[in-house]
């Protein structure tokens, strides 16, 4: 079993996550949570994140890349977190995750845990990830 490690790249953090034995395979020890990524004003750019994930599986065995559908900006650019990692969905060794369940209008969040909003938000992470279905799509939050 592999020590648990926090690297640090571009001041962005790269912590091991839990392992959720739910899964029919447990959630690598390496991961990166992308909202740091995606939401901040001064964030890098599209290519350049992209480019520093390529980095950090490369160079440091990045195996789990976590997001969520309201890791954005602004309605403007819904759905940033997921074109971010839609790249590495179907590459070996790497698990992509993302969440629904909450919303975010300019810097405001909220909270949408009805069946009404939950199956198109899915269904909208399905096509901002471009796959038929995601390996592990978690509730954000509860109302």
């Amino acid at each position: 079993m592999q020590p648990r490690r926090t690297i640090k790249s571009n001041s962005y953090q790269v912590v091991s996550p839990k392992k959720i034995m739910a899964l029919s395979k447990p959630i690598p020890s390496v991961g990166l949570g992308a909202m740091s990524l995606c939401i901040n004003d001064n964030r890098p750019s599209l290519a350049e994140s992209i480019h520093m994930i390529e980095s950090l599986i490369g160079e440091h065995g990045l195996t789990y890349i976590d997001t969520a559908d309201c890791y954005a900006l602004g309605e403007e650019e819904f759905g940033y977190g997921e074109r971010l990692v839609a790249p590495f969905m179907g590459r070996d060794g790497v698990t992509v995750a993302s969440k629904i369940g909450m919303t975010r209008t300019g810097k405001a969040w909220g909270r949408r845990g009805d069946p009404a909003y939950l199956r198109p938000a899915c269904e909208s992470s399905l096509k901002n990830l471009g796959v038929e279905s995601i390996g592990l799509c978690q509730f954000h939050t509860p109302d």
